[in-house]
Parts: structure tokens; sequence; C-alpha cells
């Protein structure tokens, strides 16, 4: 056997020893399905439809990967302009060829992950839980008081989970936009201390959460793998509208 062909056995060999290892491996996650109903915030002035609604998807377990689940992540903003530049940056690498850049560019933002009470336990969508698609519904803010369809919630497949938090489940979303209700729970944003999730003024009479949901898995070295990321759109909250009262 000349030279040659012995360089080219080992160079085969190798390859095949650094694959059976699992060096060279990497994971697919697949993103949340789609959108079951997203109305742009600037669109409309119904309060009734500002919440969130989508499907998710699950990606199998395959050797050393566990499929996790769904996240969501949430900022709050008080300035229009600096919602869109983000929300631009983020659509930049939000790929197919880029998997994991637009959740990379979420933390950079300082996203949050939207949190649950009474369970805070992560991912919020689990697939331990969950282990086919979902339909998901989340209503942040409320709308009319003593009324469970206008009250906030989250939904997973028409069943109520919980209520959304922001980042270490003390604060809710309604800000309170009545003086009765401005207590540590419905604070406004930037009079609570260290707030990552909130960019902007605390003197603000009008912000918007900007939402994305994407799906997680981890392998056997505890890597975790993110798929896209979906928009879920951004709910505005005036605080200068009242809640009326319920029918």
């Amino acid at each position: 056997m000349n030279n040659f062909k012995l360089r080219l056995l080992l160079i085969g060999a190798a390859c095949v020893v650094l694959n059976s290892c699992g060096l060279d491996m990497f994971y697919t996650v697949n993103p949340p399905l789609s959108i079951i109903e997203n109305i742009p915030y600037s669109d409309t002035t119904d309060r009734t439809k500002q919440y969130i609604s989508f499907r998710t998807d699950v990606t199998p377990d395959t050797g050393d990967f566990k499929f996790l689940g769904t996240e969501i992540y949430y900022k709050i903003y008080s300035d229009e302009a600096t919602l869109k530049s983000h929300i631009s940056s983020i659509e930049a690498v939000n790929t197919s060829s880029n998997y994991g850049g637009a959740t990379a560019r979420l933390l950079g933002l300082d996203y949050r992950p939207l949190e649950c009470s009474p369970d805070i336990s992560t991912p919020l969508i689990k697939a331990s839980v969950y282990p086919a698609a979902a339909d998901i519904k989340i209503r942040l803010t409320s709308y009319m008081k003593d009324n469970p369809e206008f009250m906030p919630y989250i939904m997973v497949n028409n069943v109520k989970i919980g209520e959304p938090r922001r980042e270490g489940n003390k604060n809710a979303f309604d800000f309170g936009r009545e003086p009765e209700k401005r207590n540590e729970l419905f604070a406004i944003p930037g009079t609570v201390g260290s707030e990552k999730d909130f960019t902007g003024s605390s003197t603000s009479r009008m912000y918007y959460i900007n939402l994305y949901a994407f799906c997680v898995g981890r392998d056997a070295t505890y890597t975790n793998y993110y798929s896209q990321v979906l928009h879920l759109g951004t709910i505005p909250v005036d605080m200068d509208q009242v809640w009326p009262a319920s029918d």
C-alpha cells in the first residue's frame, strides 16, 4: 500500500471516529408553528383584542438530544422608535442559516422570560407536560373588571395555567392604571429598582410590551439549542385608560 492510499484511509477513519463521538453533531430545533391571531397594536383600539395567540411545535427526541419546550420572552418600552429599531435588529438575524442568532440578539437586548404565577419554572410551555403541538393564548393586561375573559391569563389548549408576571414573579403588567392598584404587583416600570426588562422613562403615559416565542432543546452536555424566534406582537398599555365595569 502506498503512502497516498494510507493517508486516505487514516483520514477516513478519523472522520468516522469524530462522527461516532458526536463532536460534529448539531441539532436543529423546530420553531413555533404559527400565529393564530396577531393584531398590530397600531391598527386597533379594540382592547378586547389586545392578546397574543400562537401554536407551538415540537422536535422529536433523538439520541442525546431532548426537546424541552417553548419559551416566551418580552421587553417593555416607553419609546416607540426604540421598539421598532429593536424589532428590525432581531428580524435581521432571524434566519434559518443562523439558528440561535435571534435568541442571542434577544438576550443582548435584555429581553426577559415571561413568567407564570404560581408556576415559575422554565420553559414556560414544557414538553414534559405538553408533548404535542399546543395552542397558546395570553392576555397580559385587564380590560374589564371581574370578567375572567378579559382579565390576565395564560391558557394552553383553552385551559388556564396561571397569570402572566414580569421576571421575578412579583410584578404584573397593568402598571397601576388606577390609584388603588399602584402597589408592588401593579408597579409602574422604572419604579421598582433594577429592571432589565424595561427601557425608557417611568414618567411615560404609554408603554409597549413586545413578545417573542422560541423553542429550546438540550443535548447530553447540557448545551442548549434554540429555534428561530416567532414575533408574537406588541401589547400597548395606556396609563390613561381606566377599566370599564363588567357587564
